[in-house]
């Protein structure tokens, strides 16, 4: 009889033993962690980003995201924001899977249909790579993630606010920053009565309206149009902005014309020659560049500093 109730014992020790394992053992996807994205970068020929209300595209000039993008086709991306996206969800680490659920899938806003991102790599055929979702955040930098056709959800170091469906936060905004300096600048100012002409007229020497200009106030004036950074798209409506001024460069026989604007709402906005589009731009801006004659001239201590040096 002891031998049978042994017997009992043994089979439910090896009974508990099994569904302690089978309770426990993690997921499958748990015992090899790899990317979750599961793509070569070189096979992604554009990319969509879709909420629930809007969505943008973008789309590498070349094989290599960093060489250049445009975001909807129709504005200029910034190339470096955009390739190292690219390259942040395709290091994502499907490690330890919080749960394998439809039920799940829902509460962290990761079905198909209520989603708080979604993220759709394509190749050069259109052809449908992946789908990338991300749902609510267990906490700061972390998103609850998975991908099409697979109910694991994981937690990324990734946040949603990366994943922008807005496209002033994808265009370069130093696209109208110039690459080299200028030797002429003229200036129309509508509002004002004065206008501006600068010219170089001899080596490094400057001439504003006539005046000699003092050489470093000038070169640094002329470098603000290297660094000059804009806002985003202006969708002011036609009409409701005065212009406020022209800036005409000249470069080496070529011309770029800036336009100016301010809207009834006080925002400042700019187009360029080059480009078919309205820019917003700080009103920063507007100060750095829409300057009077009298902000390039030799103070008076320069001036008789030089009429001292000339006298000995």
């Amino acid at each position: 009889m002891s031998g049978y109730i042994k017997t009992l014992a043994a089979l439910g020790l090896t009974q508990v033993a099994l569904i302690v394992v089978v309770w426990f053992k993690p997921f499958d996807s748990q015992l090899e962690a790899g990317a979750l994205i599961q793509i070569d970068a070189e096979r992604i020929a554009y990319i969509k980003i879709i909420d629930s209300e809007t969505s943008i595209m973008l789309r590498p000039d070349s094989e290599n995201w960093s060489d250049g993008v445009a975001v909807n086709d129709k504005y200029i991306g910034d190339s470096k924001k955009a390739s190292a996206f690219i390259s942040q969800i395709l290091e994502l680490k499907a490690q330890w899977a919080l749960t394998q659920t439809s039920e799940a899938v829902k509460r962290f806003e990761l079905s198909d249909s209520n989603y708080q991102r979604k993220v759709e790599l394509y190749d050069s055929n259109d052809q449908l790579l992946e789908t990338f979702f991300t749902g609510t955040s267990p906490e700061f930098g972390k998103v609850h993630a998975r991908v099409s056709k697979n109910n694991s959800v994981y937690a990324v170091d990734i946040a949603n606010h990366q994943i922008s469906t807005t496209v002033d936060d994808w265009i370069d905004k130093a696209q109208l920053a110039l690459t080299h300096l200028p030797s002429e600048v003229n200036i129309d100012q509508p509002l004002k009565t004065e206008d501006f002409s600068l010219a170089e007229i001899e080596g490094s020497a400057w001439q504003i309206n006539g005046n000699i200009a003092d050489e470093q106030k000038v070169n640094d004036y002329l470098t603000r149009f290297k660094n000059f950074q804009i806002l985003g798209i202006s969708n002011a409506a036609e009409g409701s902005q005065a212009r406020l001024a022209t800036i005409n460069l000249t470069s080496d026989e070529t011309g770029i014309v800036f336009n100016f604007y301010k809207s009834v709402d006080d925002e400042f906005s700019v187009t360029i020659s080059t480009q078919n589009q309205t820019f917003r731009v700080a009103e920063y801006w507007i100060n750095q560049l829409l300057i009077n004659e009298t902000d390039l001239l030799p103070s008076e201590k320069d001036l008789k500093s030089s009429e001292d040096n000339n006298a000995e």
